[in-house]
C-alpha cells in the first residue's frame, strides 16, 4: 500500500473511530447526526468536483430531462477545450464537464424524500453540540482533501470522463446513509449505550462506502474511473493571424444574466412545486413544508443564476477569433487553448445577420441597451457558425473576405 492512500486509510478510520468514542463518552445524539450530515454534504461537493476534473472527454451526452430545456445551456461548454486551475493544490477543472455536474440534478430530486424524512427527526433531538464535533469536523475536511489528492497523484483524473469518474450512486448512497443516520439517531434515548450502538451501526456501511469508494485499504474500487475520449489536437496556421477580433464582455454578461434569470424563474417554480407536494406527503406538517418552500424560493435562484452565469462566462467571456490567410481560429485566452478551425476554403460565405442578439419580451421587443448582430460563417458541409457576441462583427467579417483563399 503507497504512503498516500495508508495515510487517507488512517484518516476514513480516525473519523470513524472519533464517533464511536465521543458517542461512548456520553456525548449527544446530535453532534453524531450533524457530523453525518456535514460529512455527506462535503462528499456530494468533492464528487462534484471531481467531475469537474475529469480530463478524457465524455463519449455520451449528459442526463436530459424530456422538455430537454437545459440543452441550450449544454451547448454552451460541451465542446470547450481547456481547463482552468482555480487552487494550487486542486486539480484543474474542464468547463466542458460542467453539464455533467448540473445534470445530477435529477439525482437531488431523487434522494430529496429521504432528505424530508431526516428533516422530520431534527425535533426530537434533545441536548446541544459537543467536544467532539470540531476534531470530526477536520478529519472530515481532511479526508475529502486527502480523497481528492491521493486520486490527482494517482493519475486516475487524467484518464477519466466526467460520467465516469464518479457515478451518480455514490450521491445517492452518501446521501441516504446520512439521512437515515439521521433519523435512527433522533429516535435514539441519550443513553450512551444506545447512542454508541446507533452510531457503530451506521459508521460500518459509512467505512466500507468511504474505503472503496477511494480504493484504500484491502478493498478495490467499486467501479473503473477510467473511461472516455481524448480530443486530438487541431491544426493552426504559423505566423501571426491578419486579424483578431473578441468577444465583447458586456454583451456577454448580459446574455448571461438573462439567461440566469429566465432559468431561475423555471427552477424556482418546477422545484416548489416538487419540494412542497414531496414535504406534505410524507411528512404531513406545515412547518416541513413551508421550510421546503422557503428552501427552493431562496435556493433555486441564486443557484441558477450563479450556474448559468458560469456557463455562458466560461463558454464566451474569453474567447477571440483569429483570422488567417487559410483559416478562421477560435481560441480562448482563459483556458490558452484553440477551440476550433475553420478553412477560409470551406467557407462559402461570411456575412453579418439581421438578428440581434438581446432580451425580449415574448420574443418580440428587444430590451437591452444596445445591439449586436451575429457573424454567420456558411460552410460548405452546411455547419454554419454563428458568433453572436463580438465587439466588431463588420471588422470580423471583413477580414474573411480578404483573405487570400476566400471564394
Amino acid at each position: 500500500m503507497r504512503s498516500g492512500t495508508a495515510g487517507l486509510l488512517g484518516i476514513v478510520l480516525a473519523l470513524n473511530a472519533t464517533l464511536v468514542v465521543g458517542a461512548l463518552f456520553s456525548e449527544s445524539a446530535l453532534t453524531i447526526a450533524v457530523v453525518f450530515a456535514l460529512d455527506a454534504v462535503a462528499g456530494i461537493a468533492r464528487l462534484l468536483y471531481e467531475r469537474l476534473a475529469a480530463e478524457r472527454a465524455s463519449t455520451t451526452p449528459p442526463a436530459m430531462t424530456p422538455l430537454r430545456f437545459l440543452e441550450s445551456l449544454y451547448e454552451t461548454v460541451a465542446d470547450k477545450r481547456g481547463s482552468v486551475r482555480v487552487a494550487a493544490r486542486l486539480p484543474s477543472v474542464y468547463p466542458r464537464n460542467l453539464p455533467y455536474v448540473v445534470d445530477q440534478w435529477v439525482v437531488f430530486f431523487a434522494v430529496f424524500p429521504v432528505v424530508v424524512l431526516a428533516w422530520t427527526a431534527l425535533e426530537p433531538f434533545e441536548g446541544g453540540l459537543g467536544p467532539t464535533l470540531l476534531p470530526a469536523v477536520l478529519l472530515v475536511a481532511v479526508k475529502h482533501d486527502r480523497i481528492v489528492q491521493t486520486w490527482a497523484a494517482a493519475g486516475r483524473y487524467a484518464t477519466a470522463s466526467a460520467r465516469t469518474v464518479r457515478p451518480s450512486r455514490d450521491i445517492v448512497y452518501s446521501t441516504v446513509v446520512a439521512c437515515v443516520a439521521v433519523w435512527w439517531l433522533s429516535r435514539t434515548p441519550s443513553d450512551p449505550a444506545q447512542v454508541t450502538a446507533a452510531t457503530a451501526l451506521f459508521c460500518l456501511p459509512k467505512f466500507a462506502f468511504e474505503c472503496r469508494e477511494s480504493g484504500v485499504g484491502p478493498w478495490p474500487l467499486t467501479f473503473d474511473p477510467a473511461g472516455g475520449a481524448t480530443l486530438d489536437p487541431l491544426s493552426v496556421p504559423d505566423g501571426p493571424p491578419r486579424a483578431t477580433v473578441q468577444n465583447d464582455r458586456g454583451v456577454v454578461r448580459a446574455w448571461a444574466v438573462h439567461d440566469g434569470l429566465s432559468y431561475a424563474v423555471l427552477f424556482a417554480t418546477s422545484l416548489t412545486g416538487f419540494l412542497g407536494t414531496v414535504a406534505v406527503l410524507l411528512s404531513g406538517s406545515l412547518r416541513v413544508t413551508l421550510w421546503a418552500v422557503a428552501i427552493a424560493l431562496l435556493a433555486a435562484p441564486p443557484v441558477a443564476v450563479l450556474t448559468v452565469f458560469a456557463a455562458v462566462w466560461l463558454g464566451h467571456a474569453n474567447e477571440e477569433y483569429r483570422v488567417y490567410d487559410d483559416a478562421l481560429v477560435a481560441y480562448d485566452s482563459l483556458l490558452d487553448e484553440t477551440q476550433w478551425v475553420v478553412p477560409v476554403e470551406d467557407i462559402s460565405s461570411v456575412s453579418v445577420g439581421d438578428d440581434p442578439l438581446g432580451w425580449t419580451v415574448l420574443g418580440l421587443v428587444h430590451v437591452l441597451p444596445f445591439e449586436k448582430y451575429p457573424v454567420v460563417v456558411e460552410r460548405e458541409d452546411g455547419d454554419d457558425v454563428r458568433l453572436r457576441a463580438l465587439v466588431d462583427p463588420a471588422a470580423l467579417a471583413s477580414a474573411v473576405r480578404a483573405s487570400p483563399r476566400y471564394r
